[in-house]
């Protein structure tokens, strides 16, 4: 009685969240009761292969005050893409935004005053050499999930793996290929 290999773990309240690989799948486990597969607890509550061939949740961020959980992913072995899953933990619906950087992966969430920032990164799934050059990170208004902008990181680095806040500022700072940087949103 086990998941499949677990890439983000993700708590709720009483409910742990996980992704999953292969085929980015997201599990719901009611921490109050027995951990059983049998009788679905954890239970599968959300897939994002069919979009794209969504294969690993390399990312993830809980927006709590939005009940969002948002998941960045990295398409099948061979594939360019990847997509935004944002799940509401309510309602157990989601919605997937596929391809939202062209072929580009989506690898680093952060959120700030109803703005998801999203950082990508060149590579697709393993074994399938990038055909996009430059990272982007992307701001996304998380009340009508239309883009506002997405801009290039032309710092010589392949993709972004992490976005925080820094406590002093409105800068957003990034890390990619081992160097951090600030970006002023």
């Amino acid at each position: 009685q086990q998941l499949p290999q677990c890439d983000r773990i993700i708590p709720d309240k009483e409910y742990i969240y996980f992704t999953t690989y292969p085929d980015c799948k997201l599990w719901k486990y009611d921490s109050t009761k027995e951990w059983n597969m049998k009788k679905e607890n954890p239970k599968e509550v959300y897939c994002a292969y069919e979009y794209g061939e969504q294969d690993r949740g390399v990312t993830s961020l809980h927006i709590k005050e939005k009940n969002i959980i948002a998941i960045g992913t990295v398409p099948k072995y061979s594939l360019h893409g990847g997509a935004l899953v944002l799940f509401n933990t309510e309602t157990q619906e989601g919605m997937t935004f596929y391809n939202i950087s062209k072929n580009q992966s989506i690898t680093a969430l952060a959120y700030k005053d109803e703005i998801l920032y999203i950082g990508t990164h060149i590579a697709g799934g393993h074994g399938v050499l990038p055909i996009t050059k430059i990272p982007q990170i992307i701001a996304m208004s998380i009340k009508n999930y239309e883009i506002i902008w997405s801009k290039d990181i032309n710092l010589n680095i392949n993709g972004i793996t992490q976005l925080i806040f820094s406590n002093d500022s409105a800068d957003i700072l990034g890390l990619g290929d081992g160097y951090l940087f600030s970006f002023d949103i």
